[in-house]
């Protein structure tokens, strides 16, 4: 099960020691001020978790560095970063000091995140909106 508790992208320092660099699945995530989920308007319904991204890596720890060197020191690679910084309308509805990760460590990371991916669209019609494709 994903972690209900959600650690901040930009802050290394302030990651779980549980975050090893072992196969698993995450969903990046906007907070509001008080570090509570901002809920985010989707094509059907009101998604409540905040999710902006779900994603998988062999090596969850290093993936989740990628991304947060990509968004904070300008460096590539990491596909969520990309879609971010090409989408003002996000950025301004979840800055970057307002995004957060919840993790989960599994065996078979692909499969779980389709799984995830697929729960989403049924319940909101569409995917994260940085995993849509531009």
């Amino acid at each position: 099960m994903i972690s209900k508790a959600a650690y901040p992208v930009s802050d290394v320092a302030k990651w779980p020691e549980r975050l090893r660099s072992e196969p698993g699945v995450y969903e990046i995530v906007a907070l509001d001020r008080a570090g509570r989920p901002k809920a985010m308007p989707r094509a059907g319904g009101v998604d409540e978790r905040g999710v902006l991204y779900i994603g998988q890596g062999q090596k969850i720890r290093d993936r989740l560095r990628k991304l947060s060197r990509g968004l904070f020191q300008g460096t590539k690679g990491h596909i969520a970063g990309r879609a971010y910084k090409a989408r003002p309308a996000i950025q301004a509805i979840a800055p970057m000091r307002d995004l957060a990760f919840r993790f989960e460590h599994c065996d078979d990371p692909k499969k779980r995140e389709k799984l995830r991916l697929d729960r989403y669209i049924r319940k909101f019609g569409e995917v994260p909106p940085l995993n849509a494709q531009t």
